[in-house]
């Protein structure tokens, strides 16, 4: 098969390395592998076959940059690593000669706000936690109580978050002795009045829901606009 070359933003966000890996050793056609990323000290500098510097994603001048970057490699497509990449690249994508795996600006938006992604999965009729977007210490509250707080536990993070940031499980029964003298830093539980305490009373947008437990299954589809041309279950 014809070889190409597949431009990697993002190319030192964590896992890109074994994406890379996964991409040089297909076992269907040669690819040659072109990084981008806003730090001189991405792994995408040592495991591309070339490498370019370029503004963070939300630089207005960032999908300029990447256009740039595609013709002087003659890349075949884009495949962007971070979710700061995909709005910039998104508003931008006809604009490129090459197919830009992003989803429309309105789907990106509507898929980075995760209320709104559980309330259109409810409009669906499909299963998902019950859950409240709320603002502020006085609405995380009363929405963990509402959800069944103390009786059972509830979880909350921002509306707009990624890679866990944010995200915490608010738990009665934590022990906060045993978390300080025998738990890994950076634990996720804790009690409603701490977090209440801590909360502002304005400002961000969070999410407070049922705490859904047991086995975990990330699907990567790439689609057509219509269909799910490849899925990687994982």
């Amino acid at each position: 098969m014809k070889p190409i070359t597949v431009l990697v933003s993002a190319s030192g966000a964590p896992g890109t390395a074994a994406l890379l890996r996964a991409l040089r050793e297909n076992g269907e056609r040669d690819v040659r592998l072109v990084g981008t990323d806003m730090s001189e000290r991405s792994i995408g500098r040592h495991l591309c076959d070339a490498f370019h510097l370029v503004p963070a994603g939300a630089d207005p001048g960032f999908a300029d940059a990447i256009l740039d970057v595609v013709e002087r490699e003659a890349a075949d497509v884009v495949l962007p690593q971070s979710s700061h990449d995909l709005e910039g690249l998104a508003a931008h994508r006809d604009r490129f000669p090459v197919p830009v795996l992003v989803s429309s600006p309105e789907t990106i938006r509507r898929s980075n706000d995760k209320a709104e992604s559980y309330a259109l999965l409810h409009r669906l009729g499909l299963r998902a936690p019950e859950f409240r977007r709320v603002e502020g210490a006085a609405g995380v509250e009363a929405a963990a109580r509402e959800l069944g707080y103390p009786d059972r536990a509830v979880c909350f993070k921002p509306v707009f978050s990624s890679g866990s940031r944010g995200f915490r499980i608010l738990d009665p029964s934590v022990d906060r002795a045993h978390q300080l003298l025998y738990e890994r830093p950076g634990s996720v539980a804790m009690r409603l009045e701490e977090a209440v305490e801590l909360l502002p009373e304005r400002g961000v947008d969070l999410l407070v829901m049922e705490l859904a437990a047991g086995g975990e299954r990330t699907i990567d589809g790439i689609a057509d606009g219509e269909r799910i041309v490849l899925g990687h279950p994982k």
